[in-house]
């Protein structure tokens, strides 16, 4: 994404904000399953945006959390999943994604 939109993609909040209506619920633990990226659908590809954008854009405590996740892939480390850690500092982390695809959404309007 261009600098200044702070990663913030229009199309995949569209396409996440018309699935909500239409009962779609987020599950990282599923996208952390797949094994290949020719497994993913658009709706894959922007629910993991969704998910990074969450991480990356919107707390420090969540930024951390990224940041050392992604330290720990660097050093090879036994790897739990982020799925797990997100899970611990946002207990109904689903709630939390749909919450924050809905604000986007009504920021785009």
């Amino acid at each position: 994404m261009p600098r200044g939109s702070h990663g913030l993609n229009a199309g995949h909040v569209r396409q996440l904000a018309t699935e909500m209506a239409s009962g779609w619920q987020p599950d990282m633990v599923r996208l952390e399953h797949l094994q290949s990226a020719a497994n993913m659908d658009q709706r894959d590809y922007a629910e993991a945006w969704a998910w990074a954008h969450l991480l990356l854009e919107t707390s420090p405590e969540r930024l951390q959390l990224i940041r050392s996740y992604l330290a720990d892939l660097r050093s090879g480390d036994s790897l739990e999943p982020m799925s797990s850690r997100l899970a611990r500092l946002e207990p109904n982390m689903n709630e939390t994604l749909l919450h924050h695809v809905a604000g986007l959404a009504s920021s785009l309007r």
